[in-house]
């Protein structure tokens, strides 16, 4: 294990290292300059933490090849592993969120390479204005010179526009085609009890009011995302994989800006209720089903159809 901790291990990640990383194909623009300049990757062994229990969070993580598992502090005299962490998962949103120290510990399996995005980058990320206002400025005759080449550097403004929509179109397709050949199939998926495509949203969210008429408010919330997820794939606003997080769907979010700002909150409440050490209470219930109520209600297209 090298001696040095994994903060001053840790460097600018390569070419093939941002291929990797689902969400960032994503962004364009600025959000992706930005981002792509704030990722940080290192490799890690066995014997190091990527979280420690009691360690404040301050970045936003995610595997690009090896294996990490999530568990608790042996120290207690027993050991517990939550969950295996693969690549292309992004993990620590929740703790982020809250700006909460770890309460688990994040370790590898086997020599692997871990990406991180600092909290600033990421909460910028999450609160940036998706639309940009482009103003064109009045000129007098005067400037009619001045005109025509703005003129001119409008068209190949707009021609390169359209090389770019092109090569987005063929880099989707690319991963459309990847996500054929994958072996989480809606058949699959479907197939799985807790998977969010097992049942329809309206099926999801009669068993979230069955558990929150016995109390079970924190299973009934987890059951009214269930049923945000299996309707926002229906309509084509996000992509469900089980191997992606709920930010990861918020980033690739497809809807209209109002509907992204109430995934937004319901992803941060479902965060706080599921993964924080708090009570859920049956008024946390009600103002989660209130917000999610339209979404479920609308079956809103993707913006670019």
């Amino acid at each position: 294990m090298n001696p040095l901790p994994l903060r001053q291990r840790a460097r600018a990640p390569s070419g093939d290292e941002l291929a990797m990383i689902p969400w960032l194909r994503l962004l364009a623009g600025e959000p992706r300059e930005r981002a792509t300049a704030a990722i940080q990757v290192v490799e890690a062994s066995p014997g190091d933490f990527v979280c420690k229990i009691g360690r404040q969070a301050n970045f936003w993580f995610g595997v690009l090849d090896g294996l990490l598992k999530m568990n608790n502090d042996s120290s207690l005299g027993f050991a517990i592993t939550f969950t295996g962490v693969p690549p292309g998962a992004w993990f620590g949103e929740g703790t982020l969120l809250k700006r909460e120290v770890y309460r688990y510990n994040i370790e590898p399996l086997r020599k692997s390479v871990v990406a991180g995005l600092d909290i600033d980058t990421f909460e910028w990320l999450l609160e940036r204005d998706d639309k940009e206002t482009i103003r064109t400025p009045a000129f007098g005759g005067e400037m009619a010179g001045a005109n025509v080449v703005m003129i001119v550097i409008v068209v190949a403004l707009v021609g390169l526009l359209v090389f770019l929509l092109l090569q987005f179109r063929n880099k989707n397709q690319e991963v459309e085609a990847e996500g054929e050949q994958s072996s989480f199939g809606e058949e699959a998926l479907s197939s799985d009890p807790m998977s969010a495509l097992s049942k329809r949203p309206e099926t999801w969210a009669g068993l979230a009011d069955e558990l929150a008429a016995k109390g079970e408010f924190r299973e009934a919330i987890r059951h009214l995302y269930l049923a945000l997820l299996s309707h926002l794939h229906r309509a084509g606003v996000i992509d469900y994989d089980p191997t992606r997080s709920n930010w990861d769907y918020l980033f690739g979010f497809k809807g209209q800006g109002q509907s992204k700002s109430a995934f937004r909150e319901l992803t941060r409440r479902f965060d706080f209720a599921w993964y924080g050490n708090v009570d859920v209470t049956e008024a946390a219930y009600q103002t989660f089903r209130t917000i999610v109520q339209p979404l479920l209600t609308t079956a809103e297209a993707p913006t670019n159809a």
